[in-house]
C-alpha cells in the first residue's frame, strides 16, 4: 500500500456535512445527510426539494445512481490520483465541488476518492461524499 493511502486511512478526517456545488453563476449547497436520506427513502429535504420539479422517473434514476456501488482497488486510485491526468481531473472536478471556503476542492476530492475505495462493499457516491473533508 502506498504511503498516501496508509496516511489517509490512519489520519482522522472530519467528514463533510455540506457539499457546495458551483457551476458558473449557479451555486447550491446540499447536506450529505439530505443526499443519503434521498438515496435510502426517496424523501426530498432542504435544498434537494428542487428535485420535485423533475419527473418521478428522473428522480428514480438519480436515486438509483446514488445507490450504486463499484468495487475499486484503492492502490490503483491512489496511483492515478497523483498522475498528471489524475491531478487535472481532480482540479476540474474541484471547480464544481468546492470547500466550505468556496475554494477548489481538488485535494479533498482526491482524499475522499482514496478513502472511499477502502470500503469493502465498494464505492458509492454517498460514501465518497461522506469522506470529503471539511477542511482542505
Amino acid at each position: 500500500m502506498s504511503a498516501a493511502v496508509v496516511l489517509l486511512l490512519v489520519l482522522p478526517v472530519q467528514a463533510a456535512e455540506r457539499i457546495y456545488f458551483n457551476y458558473g453563476l449557479l451555486g447550491r449547497s446540499v447536506t450529505v445527510e439530505q443526499l443519503a436520506t434521498f438515496a435510502e427513502t426517496g424523501e426530498l429535504e432542504g435544498s434537494l426539494a428542487l428535485l420535485k420539479r423533475f419527473s418521478p422517473e428522473r428522480r428514480a434514476q438519480i436515486r438509483s445512481v446514488l445507490q450504486l456501488r463499484y468495487p475499486v482497488d484503492p492502490i490503483m486510485v491512489d496511483r492515478f490520483a497523483y498522475t498528471s491526468s489524475g491531478e487535472r481531473l481532480f482540479r476540474e472536478l474541484g471547480e464544481l465541488i468546492q470547500s466550505e471556503a468556496y475554494q477548489n476542492g481538488a485535494r479533498g476530492l482526491r482524499s475522499a476518492a482514496i478513502l472511499a475505495t477502502a470500503n469493502p462493499d465498494g464505492v458509492s457516491i454517498i460514501g465518497f461524499l461522506q469522506q470529503f473533508p471539511t477542511a482542505l
